[in-house]
């Protein structure tokens, strides 16, 4: 089944129209036609030709790179570069720019020599975009692209390109136009975090999928930004140029100093783009003589060894071949992008197979590395691990990094947290042991299809909550050393696990996994100062009053493993206090037979 977006990428890749008319005439060959299949389908956030997943729309723009030439040695003899410094003082003498004799004498090309035909014109326009001033290379495929005519030298290529229009950043600003007056960049800095960061405190939002805007006016809501609108930052594949407030602007630390949150990249979760930091040097490749960017290891692959080998704690699992230093990059997280309905579709079968490679990767994606992935997806569970995993922007899309929390040794076995990310983690954890409510309140679970995410979590979660003063909420039964609610208050993380000695016990279960409190529940709730205790276990009918109405048992399961007939039950209060349970099959939520017990309390 094909969503919307999928089936409009399609129509226009594939449809009939004239997206792809050739014009069968030699006459005029020009380069919005010699190259219309490229520019329409090479994408530029992937660099990937018919990129199936950033679609036709990722790359209708055309993205301003800073890169120069790659390298500063001549070709050979005859190269252009031994000849820049006299063009440069020919264009110091003129008042007007040199023209095509003054150029011919300087390059030394006679006359017959620089006859160009309408397809190397047209693909040396089109090149240049992507070659800028690095003539030596731009020669190399263009000689190779037009093969059936006389091949071109970088020094005729450098001569064509003083006889030429320069290139322009944008398609759509037209050479002879004024140009802009550059916005400085700690000017530009400082407009983005006023703008953006000083309205969230600081706080990065990184949550969504980044669709690149192309809207007309500046970024906002009103003009439909499809950044804007989902609090996303524009990058520089958007159409909203280098002077919008809500661009990102990269960062301009010192070259190896983007490790740390001083860094505005490394602090938004984002690695450092060439196109965009300037003075990080992260568009230098690895030299151990220079100083270089150490947040681009993901859009490198700069990843660690590792080997796969039996694991002490279960089945194979995940070893480092080499040293590992604290905070360094170890491996990406690969696998299967796939939407959460279809996660929520797999993980109620990863369940009951009890094996599970889910890992969230934004608020619309999941990464499934269960049919697809690498060697890192053998890496085990722990409560104290040596690694952990970060969400990073690289060049638009979101990634999964494992990083390493400490140093490790050669030899030593790989585990992370298979918990939430650290931020949904955090939020879990500042959730105090108790709570206070106030009515109306629902009391229900259901766990759709996240099991083993909720048992991962299970020790952040609260323990217990008193509604209205009147109605202690608890899952499980009680023990008797906790003789007042404070005392669920003073609990540590740590001691979260005694949760599990809080299981049933009314004095009707024989599963002995607590202590019974069937003949001293007026005591019980006294020492609590509450009324009634309302605790989920399970019971046939979705519910069952205990002890006169005092204890209320609720279960959200139905038809428990497929295999019993039971009834899973909602409990609603009112303001009034008044109970009210509705019972139903989890399969037809529809049919539920609905009863109403009122005024269980004094």
């Amino acid at each position: 089944m094909l969503s919307n977006h999928q089936f409009e990428d399609l129509k226009r890749r594939f449809g009939p129209s004239d997206l792809f008319a050739e014009d069968s005439s030699q006459s005029e060959f020009l380069d919005t036609k010699a190259l219309h299949s490229f520019q329409l389908l090479l994408c530029n956030r992937c660099l990937t030709y018919d990129c199936l997943i950033h679609g036709v729309n990722a790359t209708e723009t055309e993205v301003r790179r800073r890169r120069g030439v790659t390298s500063v040695e001549p070709c050979g003899l005859q190269c252009f570069r031994h000849l820049t410094k006299e063009m440069e003082e020919a264009k110091r003498r003129c008042a007007s720019p040199p023209d095509t004799k003054t150029i011919n004498a300087i390059l030394n090309i006679k006359t017959e020599d620089i006859n160009w035909t309408a397809q190397q014109e047209s693909m040396f326009i089109a090149l240049r975009r992507t070659y800028k001033n690095d003539f030596c290379k731009l020669a190399e495929v263009l000689n190779l692209v037009v093969g059936n005519a006389p091949p071109k030298s970088c020094r005729e290529l450098y001569a064509y390109s003083f006889r030429t229009a320069p290139i322009s950043p944008r398609a759509d600003v037209s050479p002879n136009s004024p140009p802009k007056k550059k916005k400085n960049m700690k000017d530009q800095h400082r407009t983005f975090r006023a703008v953006k960061w000083a309205k969230t405190e600081g706080k990065v939002g990184n949550t969504h999928v980044y669709e690149p805007c192309s809207h007309s006016g500046p970024c906002s809501v009103e003009n439909n930004c499809s950044c804007v609108s989902v609090d996303n930052l524009c990058t520089k594949f958007c159409r909203c140029g280098e002077q919008c407030k809500y661009r990102f602007p990269g960062c301009r630390c010192a070259p190896g100093l983007c490790r740390t949150k001083q860094c505005q990249c490394f602090y938004a979760n984002w690695e450092c783009d060439p196109d965009v930091c300037k003075s990080c040097k992260c568009d230098v490749l690895d030299d151990p003589n220079v100083a270089t960017c150490k947040n681009v290891a993901m859009q490198r692959g700069l990843q660690k060894k590792l080997v796969i080998a039996p694991s002490q704690v279960a089945g194979w699992g995940c070893f480092a071949e080499e040293d590992i230093e604290k905070n360094d990059f170890i491996s990406e997280y690969c696998g299967e992008v796939i939407s959460h309905d279809e996660s929520e579709r797999r993980g109620k079968i990863y369940d009951k197979l009890k094996c599970s490679y889910l890992f969230g990767l934004n608020d619309e994606m999941v990464v499934d590395a269960t049919r697809k992935g690498n060697v890192i997806r053998f890496a085990n569970h722990s409560k104290d691990p040596n690694c952990m995993a970060k969400v990073f922007m690289v060049n638009g899309d979101h990634r999964i990094g494992i990083f390493a929390r400490r140093p490790i040794i050669a030899g030593e076995e790989l585990f992370f947290d298979y918990s939430y990310n650290s931020y949904q983690q955090q939020v879990l954890k500042n959730e105090p042991a108790l709570l206070k409510l106030t009515t109306p309140m629902n009391i229900c679970g259901d766990i759709n299809g996240h099991y083993h995410d909720l048992l991962r979590i299970f020790r952040s979660l609260p323990i217990a909550a008193v509604l209205a003063n009147k109605i202690f909420c608890v899952h499980g039964g009680l023990i008797n050393k906790i003789e007042r609610l404070d005392h669920i208050k003073k609990l540590e993380p740590d001691e979260k696990p005694v949760l599990m000695k809080l299981m049933p016990t009314t004095g009707e279960s024989n599963r002995n996994l607590s202590e019974s409190i069937d003949d001293d529940i007026d005591n019980k709730l006294s020492e609590f100062g509450v009324d009634c205790i309302i605790r989920g276990h399970q019971v046939v009918n979705g519910y069952l009053l205990c002890r006169g109405g005092r204890v209320i048992i609720l279960y959200s399961a139905s038809s428990l493993h497929q295999s019993f007939n039971n009834l899973a039950a909602i409990a609603k209060i009112s303001e009034s206090l008044e109970v009210s349970f509705i019972k139903f099959h989890l399969c037809s939520l529809s049919n539920r037979d609905c009863q109403v017990h009122t005024q269980i309390t004094p």
